[in-house]
């Protein structure tokens, strides 16, 4: 199933899927609707209330002050943003001008990386598997439709006929494997060997002994991100990382870290923060971190980390009823993040900053699949040296948007992606291949960034060349790579470019500010319910219905940092590139026509917000997002082109283009949003 209908139908989650991933693989007309009634239906079964019922939610900009909750009759108090941190200026960080600069920088792996694999057999049958995906040519993506049926290693259930009608059944299977039930009462599948997280069964070359879930009748394996549900990992091409840069002068510090995941969730974010502090307090009691910011890159080819895209999914339902993420490996996840902002603060040295940016163009990079089109293609690089050495680089801090998934929904080994040739180009440097030539890297720490990565922002349907012009074929790690090597290839010219400016005592500053969004997306309500997401509820009564009086809250957080002439300005999901740098000219839309001709349903340009715009805003020379900043709550979509479907909102899209309010929280974030962060740009000053 795309992607597109798995999200219209069922999207049960507070983050993307992308746009549909294999062209090759249509949707059906009126599988939506289908998949609306089946998602009703299997809420009713759990004994949900009725959460697909119209809420009337009053003004858009009503929200709730961060403040305990308090009784409340009906609906929430008055919102006013609430500016908790300012730098310079707090008691703790009163000085960010004097001193040295010092830098430190940290890449820890994210896991062990065991776990349990199913069947190649089982995974789908496409023809468009390469050579290391999934089980190899011919299966990869998710698991076939019939995978939980419980028929049997022989696949073949009571009752199944071939094409022609006639019976394929011949009996029970010699091994008793058909039927089977543990003790729980719950069915056991024959689609994984159940030898545990190292894949050795007794019978195996090499095994020694039982380990951690072998023989628990359970499959404990990982379930891949970003796309359709049952996609399991079979393998890891490349590991995946937490990598973090320090910084700090006079007495304020602050932390970047930057996790290769689908989005990480602001209670996550604070059990990461607390760790470290923890860590740090019993290790350098001396050290003290006045801000640790959070990202993930929204990679698409990693575990889920949010609780959407699990396993064991009726296909003919295709909603998650229960969470798919691995307690195992978002407590690896959470404890290597800890361990990367420890290893950065304590390794911080005097430090001198270069900073510069470019251009990418969309060519071979980007698309926008929804209109109006507009690509915000402004790279921004950072390279911090060793001020004792300056050839000696300590990190290199990549801003760009765009989605990781140029892998696409086939792909069943865990990779970062594009992210992986970025950060391997600028740290080890860029080989000589089909589509690039050899150039030399920086050392160091490479760290990604994700920019505006909303709207939607992909590398899907996109054609990437060699050096002789023929196309590279798609869903291969070779285009992967040569994306994020080009991408390199910027990053490392950019630094070099005449434009290019060097600071020895860049002036640090932050302003941070926590608040609370209105839950109005119906789908996520019944995610709420069933406890799907790992996160907590602000004002909402798990007991009652869900209406104007009971609607859920979600407490998220977004920040400014200031490095000399660098603003990053965190915002907590996806946003759209038109919401930060505006472009409805048709100045960034790369020789396309801002909306297409055959759209049925064009968006209002003529009420399209005017500027200033979300970067134009922002103090200093370079001014950048940081998308999935802290949270991920997911698509931020402009007020002005949000649409709903007329009679099934959020469990379908409407006419045109309006895919991302299926997967956002609702029209009442962007408002918030605007409102923090122009209490974050006065407290934080020109």
């Amino acid at each position: 199933m795309t992607s597109r209908l798995l999200a219209a139908t069922v999207g049960l989650v507070l983050g993307c899927t992308a746009e549909p991933a294999s062209p090759d693989r249509p949707e059906a007309d009126g599988a939506a609707d289908r998949g609306a009634d089946r998602a009703s239906d299997a809420a009713k079964d759990q004994g949900i209330p009725d959460a697909a019922l119209p809420v009337d939610l009053g003004p858009t900009d009503a929200a709730l002050p961060d403040a305990a909750q308090p009784d409340f009759p009906c609906g929430p108090p008055p919102f006013a943003p609430l500016v908790t941190q300012v730098c310079p200026g707090d008691e703790a960080c009163l000085d960010g001008n004097s001193g040295v600069l010092l830098v430190g920088a940290s890449a820890r792996e994210l896991s062990d990386w065991k776990f349990e694999i199913p069947k190649v057999e089982f995974l789908e049958e496409f023809g468009g598997c390469n050579e290391s995906q999934g089980g190899g040519p011919g299966h990869c993506g998710a698991l076939e439709a019939d995978f939980l049926r419980n028929c049997g290693n022989d696949r073949i259930c009571e009752g199944d006929v071939d094409d022609a009608g006639q019976n394929l059944y011949t009996g029970p299977d010699a091994d008793d494997s058909e039927g089977d039930y543990g003790e729980d009462g719950e069915p056991i599948y024959d689609y994984f060997r159940d030898c545990g997280i190292d894949n050795l069964c007794p019978s195996d070359p090499g095994y020694l002994a039982a380990d951690e879930g072998e023989g628990n009748k359970k499959f404990d394996g990982l379930w891949l991100a970003g796309f359709q549900n049952n996609r399991p990992a079979m393998g890891v091409r490349d590991p995946l990382w937490a990598r973090t840069v320090a910084v700090s002068m006079g007495d304020t510090t602050y932390t970047m870290t930057s996790i290769d995941a689908v989005g990480v969730f602001y209670d996550d974010v604070r059990r990461i923060r607390e760790r470290a502090a923890e860590l740090l307090a019993a290790s350098h009691p001396e050290l003290d971190v006045d801000y640790m910011l959070v990202s993930a890159t929204h990679d698409h080819e990693a575990p889920d980390t949010m609780g959407q895209w699990t396993g064991e999914v009726d296909p003919e339902i295709s909603i998650p009823l229960k969470s798919g993420v691995s307690p195992r490996y978002i407590a690896q996840l959470r404890e290597n993040a800890a361990l990367s902002i420890v290893e950065a603060v304590t390794t911080m040295r005097a430090a001198t900053m270069h900073v510069g940016r470019a251009s990418t163009g969309a060519e071979g990079f980007i698309r926008d699949s929804r209109d109006p089109q507009i690509v915000n293609d402004e790279l921004g690089v950072i390279r911090f040296a060793d001020a004792a050495a300056p050839d000696t680089t300590i990190a290199t801090v990549v801003s760009w948007g765009n989605h990781p998934e140029a892998m696409s929904d086939v792909n069943n080994f865990i990779t970062s992606d594009y992210s992986h040739g970025l950060r391997d180009g600028i740290e080890r440097g860029i080989p000589e291949t089909v589509a690039t030539l050899p150039q030399p890297g920086l050392g160091g720490v490479a760290i990604y960034l994700q920019g505006t990565v909303g709207g939607l922002m992909t590398p899907l349907g996109i054609r990437v060349n060699d050096l002789a012009g023929n196309e590279v074929r798609n869903y291969t790690y070779l285009r992967a790579d040569i994306m994020g090597w080009r991408l390199a290839e910027y990053a490392l010219a950019a630094l070099s470019a005449p434009e290019a400016v060097e600071f020895d005592q860049p002036a640090l500053g932050l302003a941070v500010s926590p608040f609370l969004v209105p839950v109005e997306n119906r789908i996520f309500h019944v995610g709420i319910a069933v406890s799907l997401f790992n996160r907590e509820s602000a004002y909402f009564d798990e007991e009652r219905p869900i209406d104007e009086c009971n609607l859920p809250y979600l407490e998220t957080e977004m920040a400014i940092l200031r490095l000399g002439p660098v603003t990053l300005y965190s915002v907590p999901g996806e946003l759209f590139p038109e919401l930060a740098v505006g472009g409805f000219d048709g100045s960034r839309a790369f020789g396309k026509p801002v909306v297409r001709a055959d759209n049925p349903n064009p968006p209002p340009l003529e009420q399209a917000p005017a500027a200033p715009y979300m970067s134009d805003m922002m103090p200093g020379d370079f001014r950048w997002p940081i998308g999935l900043g802290n949270d991920e709550i997911g698509y931020l979509v402009p007020e002005y082109d949000y649409e709903l479907h007329p009679s099934a909102p959020y469990f379908s899209e409407a006419e045109g283009d309006h895919y991302e309010e299926t997967n956002s929280v609702g029209p009442g974030a962007v408002p918030r949003i605007r409102l923090v962060l122009d209490a974050l740009l006065d407290a934080i000053g020109p």
